[in-house]
């Protein structure tokens, strides 16, 4: 004899998973992430380039528009509502990323970038729960490309040519602001 099944819940009562949406800072990480990935295009066109050569003003708008563009998403990321510590440090390498995009001098690029670089775990969510790691994977994604970005248009050994009395010997953290005492 087969057993008899009976449903337990009505037809059509059972819900479909819930999967999380993900926040507007995540979103707009993603769109700085291609966003210096064009940035990273436009840089190595030039990077060749030759004055005689009619290609080179749509190679300079085009590095114009994608600065521009990654600047726009920093801003968005700033800006975006906080649900979690995640956008927080979202919101943090958003503003690392437009101070080094900004900047001018090449002691204060220096300092940036050794946030950038030496310093990368201070804005890491700290655990090691799916979601932190999820996050530390958009962190380095974004960082990554920051990196990559000053190579190309500083040059490979720009750093070599930096006076060291520019630079910092270290940075002071309070302990209050964390991550946040370096942007």
């Amino acid at each position: 004899m087969m057993a008899k099944h009976f449903t337990t819940t009505p037809l059509g009562a059972a819900e479909a998973p819930v999967f999380p949406s993900p926040s507007l800072s995540v979103a707009a990480a993603l769109a700085l992430i291609a966003a210096l990935e064009r940035l990273i295009e436009a840089e190595r066109d030039l990077g060749g380039y030759s004055g005689a050569d009619p290609a080179v003003d749509s190679w300079f708008r085009e590095a114009e528009a994608a600065l521009e563009a990654v600047l726009h998403w920093t801003e968005v990321l700033e800006r975006a509502p906080l649900r979690g510590l995640g956008d927080g440090r979202l919101r943090l390498v958003a503003r690392a990323t437009a101070g080094v995009m900004r900047c001018e001098d090449t002691g204060e690029l220096a300092q940036r970038m050794e946030l950038v670089g030496d310093r990368r775990s201070l804005l890491h969510m700290p655990g090691g729960s799916p979601s932190a790691a999820s996050v530390n994977g958009l962190i380095d994604a974004v960082l990554d490309r920051v990196q990559a970005c000053v190579r190309l248009a500083e040059g490979p050994g720009w750093l070599e040519a930096v006076d060291p009395d520019l630079t910092c010997d270290g940075w002071d953290i309070d302990p209050d602001e964390g991550p946040a005492a370096f942007i």
